[in-house]
């Protein structure tokens, strides 16, 4: 069986880590467009709602800021809250791995990935 998702889109806010643990939460939001029978253009944004732990949440709180476009990978994880006629589950996904994507950085003074002018030496910086 496979569980994989694969989204490039634009973070909607910073990322937030959940207490003392090393847990850390964001959410994506990613567009599509088409045509309606009319011609005309429409376009829906859906919202998904991501997991992280460790280091990879850590370097994603450091490097990734609201309005930046990159990439994630991971699986889905429904939790379930709650008993009886109060119970709720919600879907998310697990991040598993991510990427910089070129010019993907909207917010000012973020940290450049372009990797092919950077040094050797900015290179070793780096925490990936």
């Amino acid at each position: 069986m496979l569980n994989k998702v694969q989204i490039i889109g634009r973070l909607t806010k910073d990322v937030e880590k959940v207490g003392d643990n090393d847990v850390y939460r964001f959410s994506v939001a990613t567009s599509r467009t088409w045509k309606n029978k009319e011609g005309e253009k429409q376009e829906e944004t859906e919202f998904v709602n991501f997991t992280a732990f460790g280091k990879m949440g850590e370097t994603i709180m450091q490097y990734m800021h609201k309005g930046d476009m990159q990439y994630f990978e991971g699986r889905l994880q429904t939790r379930k809250v709650g008993e009886g006629e109060d119970t709720k589950y919600y879907t998310g996904v697990v991040l598993e791995s991510f990427s910089f994507l070129p010019n993907g950085k909207k917010s000012e003074g973020s940290v450049n990935t372009d990797t092919s002018k950077a040094s050797s030496a900015d290179i070793k910086d780096l925490p990936f």
